[in-house]
């Protein structure tokens, strides 16, 4: 017997879809599932940065590697640093680049999605909440960026 699951592919990624996710990686972490929480933060990174991409009628790059995908995105959307921006600005663009990169190595290293032995490290709530948050957060400055471009293209 061939057994066949179907997903319903995701049309939209907004801020409702952002939410819903963090609040199951949420639960996850209350629950004391911490590399599943982990995961689903690269979820929120990866579909956001998917979804943004397709709007500009492009193809996502599809490698796996979410720091390609981010390039992508900033390539899309001209959001190379500006050295007319104050520097705090681009100091916390830089950190946000940080912060995919953190969010992929604790996911591809240390979450459920890979095997890893008696190399998986302790993961607290505490650290599986700020992986929740700042994939959010990361999350939520794309989207506003994807819909910003829509409001100056018309």
């Amino acid at each position: 017997m061939v057994v066949s699951v179907e997903a319903p592919a995701t049309k939209v990624i907004d801020r409702k879809y952002i939410l819903d996710l963090s609040e199951r990686a949420c639960r996850d972490i209350d629950d004391g599932n911490y590399d599943s929480a982990i995961t689903k933060s690269r979820t929120i990174l990866e579909e956001t940065f998917f979804f943004v991409i397709e709007k500009k009628d492009d193809v996502p790059s599809a490698s796996g590697d979410i720091n390609k995908l981010y390039t992508q995105v900033k390539n899309l959307y001209d959001m190379h640093g500006d050295k007319n921006l104050d520097k705090r600005i681009n100091m916390l663009l830089s950190g946000l680049e940080k912060i995919i990169s953190a969010i992929a190595e604790m996911r591809n290293n240390h979450s459920d999605s890979h095997g890893v032995g008696s190399k998986r490290i302790d993961i607290f709530d505490y650290h599986a909440r700020l992986f929740v948050n700042s994939s959010v957060a990361m999350s939520d400055f794309i989207l506003s960026v994807y819909l910003n471009s829509i409001k100056k293209t018309g």
